[in-house]
């Protein structure tokens, strides 16, 4: 991989050169009278393939972590090659993107949604980018500035497609924007932004009601038992999905738990399949169904149990895993 540094001070404008595939490139630039900087990430595309619009990841990282530690951490661009996806990683003035209580805005703080305005349209100019498929992916405070962004950002016509965020998921108040897909993960016993709520001055909700808030904002119609799914990496332990589904739009939210202490992000699996139910969820709302092979959702190697506060372990059966193993074995080597 090939890394470019692109030093700017033009303001909110930039050159226009399209960016070399397969390349990571910092981008620099003075915003609202503070430099400003993200890296773009374009993956290698076929001669043939040059004008095809592509999917944008904006990548939001936590607080105190910037962008190429967030890209490491999230180990995003081998997903971005397979699934021919651009990735944005932001990155917040003092190493913290501006959101608070309710995400909200914290005031004499930068305006980060007018930042992430700046960021697409240089993405854009530099790769073609599906204005419809602009998702944001983030972790912590980077999955709290995601839930202001799906508030906030259809004021300027850039209206995000989905969410895949960790421990960190947070209802907009009030809510600005529209209806949308949801993968959410959280651990029971998360120490920074703990499941029940009442931790810090932003973090006064629990997951599971902030959840809630979602599913009603998206008009969900039911509400499915926990299922048990086979665990996604080794160190998540027995992990749990809680389904709003039937909601408008195919704008179905996933809630996924586990119970470890974990705060990081979950690992390249939870990637993977979030990533996946993401796109059904846009293929089904085009009226253009599953692709020949794909699984739908609730297909994936689910068991019926409790909730995960009451599990001591994965009830799979071992016709089960392997029917799982068959499968992602299947998904990698395509």
């Amino acid at each position: 991989m090939r890394i470019a540094w692109a030093i700017l001070c033009l303001g909110l404008h930039f050159p226009c050169e399209a960016v070399s595939r397969d390349e990571l490139e910092f981008r620099r630039w003075q915003h609202e009278g503070a430099e400003r900087l993200y890296l773009l990430f374009a993956p290698h595309l076929e001669e043939y393939e040059a004008n095809r619009s592509l999917p944008l990841w904006l990548l939001c990282p936590g607080t105190n972590v910037d962008a190429l530690s967030m890209l490491s951490i999230v180990e995003v661009t081998r997903l971005a090659e397979k699934h021919v996806v651009a990735v944005a990683v932001l990155e917040g003035v003092g190493l913290a993107l501006n959101v608070g209580l309710h995400s909200a805005a914290l005031p004499g703080r930068p305006d980060d949604v007018s930042y992430t305005r700046a960021v697409i349209a240089d993405a854009a100019s530099r790769v073609n980018i599906d204005e419809e498929q602009i998702y944001c992916l983030g972790s912590s405070r980077g999955a709290r500035f995601c839930s202001r962004l799906a508030s906030e950002l259809p004021a300027s016509n850039s209206t995000l497609a989905g969410l895949l965020v960790n421990a960190g998921l947070r209802f907009p108040r009030p809510n600005n924007g529209t209806a949308l897909p949801i993968v959410t993960m959280h651990d029971l016993q998360d120490g920074v932004n703990p499941y029940d709520g009442q931790g810090a001055a932003y973090w006064q909700e629990s997951v599971e009601d902030a959840v809630e808030a979602w599913a009603d904002f998206n008009g969900c119609g039911q509400r499915l038992p926990p299922r048990s799914v086979l665990d996604l990496e080794e160190s998540l332990g027995p992990t749990w999905l809680h389904r709003h589904s039937e909601c408008e739009s195919f704008t179905d939210v996933w809630l996924l738990v586990t119970n470890t202490g974990r705060h990081a992000w979950p690992g390249e699996l939870f990637t993977e399949l979030g990533w996946r139910f993401l796109q059904q969820q846009r293929l089904l709302k085009a009226g253009q169904g599953m692709r020949e092979g794909e699984l739908h959702p609730d297909e994936w190697p689910l068991v019926d149990a409790g909730a995960a506060r009451r599990s001591s372990g994965s009830c799979a059966s071992s016709l089960a895993w392997l029917s799982w193993m068959s499968w992602l074995a299947g998904k990698i080597a395509g």
